[in-house]
């Protein structure tokens, strides 16, 4: 147990001292965001991510091509790209096997933007146990059960505006 100075001016040198080391809030915020997005890019790419060349050579496109039809894509909010060490990553779950996109996120990703989430943090609600879900990961249920995981994003609007 830490022991409090006794005499007057010390003691008020002890408060002065404590209160001017004391952790800025905003200091603390923006450290644990860090730790956050550092969580989240490895969460990233373990589950996998593409970048435009890997999606240009699955493709069996060319880079503008593949640049241009990711960028239109995005802009129509029928897909999420994040930015991680300087590269534009598209989350692999947003993808079939022949790297074109899955029709059935633009809902979802419509009723997030909505909401207010975008980029990392519509991709982290696709990609994470969600409590609308009982749980379920929305991108374990999109294929057998898309409306249930589109009606699970609109909730997560209504949730805001209550």
């Amino acid at each position: 147990m830490a022991r409090r100075p006794t005499s007057a001016l010390a003691r008020t040198r002890h408060d002065a001292l404590t209160l001017r080391y004391r952790p800025d809030a905003r200091v603390e915020a923006a450290i644990v965001n860090a730790e956050r997005l550092r969580g989240l890019r490895q969460r990233l790419l373990d589950s996998g991510a593409f970048t435009l060349d890997d999606i240009a050579r699955g493709r069996g496109a060319t880079l503008a091509a593949t640049r241009k039809a990711i960028s239109r894509a995005e802009v129509a909010g029928k897909l999420v790209t994040v930015m991680a060490d300087g590269h534009r990553l598209v989350p692999a779950v947003f993808l079939d096997d022949a790297f074109e996109l899955r029709p059935a996120w633009a809902p979802v990703l419509a009723a997030l933007r909505e909401a207010g989430e975008v980029g990392w943090g519509q991709w982290a609600w696709c990609a994470t146990p969600s409590t609308w879900l009982d749980g379920a990961v929305p991108a374990d249920l999109l294929d057998d059960r898309p409306g249930l995981v589109v009606a699970a994003a609109a909730r997560r609007l209504e949730s805001l505006a209550a």
